[in-house]
């Protein structure tokens, strides 16, 4: 009997904010197949606790806008990573 592998993930955490108590999350990378297609879809989960009281709207615009940033360094660290193997 084969099992699948789980999901890889990557974990961060900020532990010096000056804005945050908690920053903490994961981007989780889940194979799909499809026939012979294959894809990746990538979840970003986030757990926050701010220092103080912050208006929720631009928080959320402030984390819409480093996803993409995000994205793109953890895709360097995959091509950096795999250039190695």
């Amino acid at each position: 009997l084969r099992r699948p592998l789980p999901a890889p993930r990557v974990a961060f955490s900020c532990y010096a904010s000056e804005m945050f108590d908690v920053f903490t999350g994961e981007w989780r990378l889940e194979p799909l197949e499809q026939g012979r297609s294959k894809s990746t879809r990538l979840t970003y989960c986030v757990d926050i606790t701010p220092k103080g009281l912050v208006p929720v709207l631009p928080l959320e615009w402030r984390i819409r806008e480093d996803v993409p940033l995000n994205l793109n360094a953890l895709k360097r660290t995959v091509e950096q990573t795999t250039r190695r193997i």
